[in-house]
């Protein structure tokens, strides 16, 4: 009986390697297990958080401080009623001479009363102060903490040996008070911090904590930081996908903005690539995982955003070598006001000065001016669609009065399109012939105009031909033979098809010589001997480019463009632009043109695709590359536009403008109000209480500019073809 109790007892408190606290999800090794597997609790603390908030984790943490607070209030207001009966006493029985036993006994009642709860609010809001301060001191360091906590725990001695020897004032409303102020005044810090890294949580939160792998037909639930390249998963309607991969089975639609930035939902299926924090739609999808968790395109956007929030800015690196003299500075200004107020009117006013000089410099409004501003300035990047990587980014920006281009990609769209159809015998038949031959011949390689020529066959909604003995040769053309009558049909530049014995006649001539002059894009497309037909192609600026460029230069920034087209391509977009556009440049050619704007002294912003653009976007001040989409690990783009949208151009420029403007006001009242306020406290103008009420504000006030950043509009300008009919017009040589 003895050893089957004593087996059960085992049982149901055995030791496991690691568990996690219910309240916190800290790990205690060793953690002692009911029979039923549940965790307990690392600490009393922990278990008494849960048992009241019924929460855990960042929510439980929220909840129990507020919790906190909430009986802190009840008790200082206590304290505080309390409080004004005894300075009533003083005021009307200075004497101290009690008129009844009934007074004597009230006013000690009240006394004590005030002591324990005031006791008690010590020891729930004066505990994190006291750890601060203590580890600190650990580490040889004087932070406002270590002073906060002696100041406190002075005034807490003075009333509780004035209450005992049942002589002397009592300071327990003071100390309630500045406890409850400091408090709520950090509270309100960390939510404005929590509420300015809210981008970054949301996109963390998009990646399933779990997952559906496949093992052996059966589906398991499993945890996708244990998922490993090579499974399978499955991802359900509405389900997010939990890794990179392939799909191997099913179809659907997929919404993938979060990733790539594209709002329209992409149809997938086998083959298509899955993205970690994709929204599957209507269909069921196995997906192979190629990647695991930490190396997922979601977590490279996750993991850049955080990096950059680590970084320190220009303006912040100048608060920190201020900080570091202004702790030092207050500690002497409170020793000295402590010490001539204590000669003149005694040690008690010397604690309450003295006191007075921390809680207004405590918390420093000066360290939160520049980081608050610069985390709410990066969230909002995020909410529209831009990954800042370096902080010093958002400062340099403001400070940037040229901005280079490059067009392929940037301010076009990087897709070359159909322009024209000459033929060499003008007809509908014959236009339709032509098409459907040259699409039957595209369809067999991948060169970006014979996808573009595939594009506008499906455009006129016309079939291609159906041809066999296909041979593709790379960086000439390809050449098949038609099946209905074996004619050998060919399609590509004009030197391939001269090669192959292919006449021209002479209006085609003609018109090839004049496109190639301008560096016109073209493809000849004949059979039997001749050339039947000749495709023009042309790339379309993107849709606000032109009112892009005139945004920057309404606000005084120099544009333009640098390229590897033709010179003919160059002075067309010069025209429509309306800026000086820079042709047949190479990669080289642009990282030189860029150092050599640089050298004579001027900031300047390179925007480009960030692939052949890397070292003229890693040599610019500032380096934005458009589009990156799932690829937001480029290391050479200081900032990275999740979408192909010029709007944020403006935007992100604005932005900047704006977050050095809420720094530099930010930075003026931290230092104003210390300045002001600590004079005040030294000469007692201003008490502990009215000095912790001015520390809230203060802190209030910064944290309140700074969210301003968050409702700065994105405003996007769309220009019509009808309004600027000669865009359609511009041709590209890739």
């Amino acid at each position: 009986m003895t050893s089957s109790v004593a087996s059960r007892l085992t049982a149901a408190t055995k030791q496991i390697p690691s568990a996690e606290c219910v309240y916190c999800s800290l790990p205690i090794p060793g953690l002692r297990v009911g029979a039923g597997g549940q965790a307990e609790y690392c600490c009393f603390g922990c278990k008494l958080a849960h048992r009241i908030t019924n929460e855990k984790g960042s929510d439980g943490e929220a909840a129990w401080q507020l919790t906190l607070i909430g009986v802190a209030i009840f008790l200082s207001m206590n304290v505080m009623v309390f409080n004004w009966v005894l300075y009533g006493q003083e005021v009307f029985n200075p004497t101290g001479i009690a008129e009844s036993k009934v007074a004597t006994t009230g006013v000690t009642i009240f006394r004590y009363l005030s002591m324990i709860f005031c006791a008690v609010v010590v020891a729930i809001l004066g505990w994190p102060i006291a750890q601060s301060g203590a580890t600190a001191l650990r580490y040889r360091q004087i932070n406002t903490d270590v002073l906060l906590a002696v100041g406190v725990l002075a005034a807490f001695v003075y009333s509780y040996v004035s209450v005992i020897r049942e002589s002397g004032s009592v300071y327990f409303d003071t100390v309630c008070m500045i406890l409850l102020l400091v408090t709520i005044g950090r509270s309100l810090e960390a939510r404005a911090r929590l509420s300015a890294g809210e981008a970054l949580r949301s996109l963390d939160k998009l990646l399933p904590k779990s997952a559906m792998r496949l093992v052996n037909g059966e589906v398991i639930d499993t945890p996708t930081v244990e998922l490993n390249v090579g499974d399978v998963v499955v991802v359900r309607p509405g389900a997010r996908c939990p890794a990179d991969g392939e799909i191997i089975e099913g179809e659907s639609t997929v919404d993938e903005q979060v990733i790539t930035g594209e709002s329209d939902s992409a149809r997938k299926n086998f083959g298509d690539t899955m993205y970690a924090g994709s929204l599957n739609g209507d269909g069921t999808l196995k997906v192979r995982v190629a990647t695991i968790a930490d190396s997922s395109a979601l977590q490279h956007i996750v993991d850049a955003l955080a990096e950059a929030r680590r970084g320190r800015s220009r303006h912040q690196r100048i608060a920190d070598r201020v900080a570091t003299f202004f702790v030092p500075a207050v500690v002497l200004l409170a020793i000295a006001t402590f010490v001539w107020t204590t000669k003149q009117w005694g040690w008690q006013s010397g604690i309450m000065r003295s006191l007075a000089v921390l809680l207004i410099a405590c918390p420093c409004a000066l360290g939160v001016a520049t980081p608050m501003a610069i985390w709410v300035a990066m969230g909002r990047a995020a909410s529209a669609g831009i990954v800042i990587r370096r902080v010093e980014a958002l400062e340099n920006l403001m400070r940037v009065r040229r901005v280079l281009f490059d067009k392929t990609g940037t301010l076009t769209t990087g897709h070359a399109n159909v322009e024209t159809l000459w033929l060499a015998e003008e007809s509908d038949v014959a236009r339709a012939m032509v098409l459907a031959r040259a699409s039957a011949l595209a369809q067999f390689t991948t060169h970006h105009l014979a996808t573009a020529i595939c594009r506008h066959a499906d455009l006129k909604k016309i079939e291609p031909a159906s041809v066999s003995n296909v041979q593709s040769i790379p960086g000439q053309g390809v050449i098949a033979t038609l099946n209905d009558c074996g004619l050998a049909l060919r399609l590509g530049s004009v030197a391939f098809m001269e090669s192959g014995g292919f006449s021209i006649d002479e209006i085609l001539s003609k018109r090839i010589a004049e496109a190639q002059e301008s560096g016109t894009s073209l493809c000849c497309v004949g059979w039997d001997g001749a050339i039947r037909g000749v495709l023009t192609f042309r790339e379309d600026l993107r849709a606000n480019a032109i009112a892009t460029v005139q945004q920057l230069q309404a606000a005084g920034i120099e544009s333009s463009v640098l390229t590897g087209d033709h010179r003919g391509h160059g002075q067309r977009l010069q025209a429509v632009l309306g800026i000086n556009v820079h042709a047949e440049l190479l990669p080289s050619d642009k990282t030189n043109r860029v150092n050599q704007i640089k050298a004579a002294g001027h900031k300047v912003a390179m925007i480009g695709d960030g692939i052949n653009d890397a070292p003229a976007l890693a040599a610019a001040t500032v380096g934005i590359a458009m589009g990156c989409g799932a690829d937001i690990s480029r290391e050479s783009a200081d900032a990275c536009l999740m979408k192909d949208d010029l709007s944020a151009i403006p935007f992100l420029f604005g932005l900047s403008k704006a977050t050095v403007r809420v720094i530099k006001q930010n930075l003026f009242w931290a230092f104003a109000y210390n300045v002001v306020g600590l004079g005040l406290a030294a000469t007692g103008w201003l008490g502990p209480i009215s000095a912790a009420i001015a520390m809230l504000v203060s802190s209030f006030l910064v944290v309140a500019n700074s969210m301003r950043l968050r409702n700065m509009p994105l405003t996007k300008s769309v220009e019509t073809p009808e309004r600027y009919p000669e865009v359609r017009s511009l041709a590209t040589a890739r």
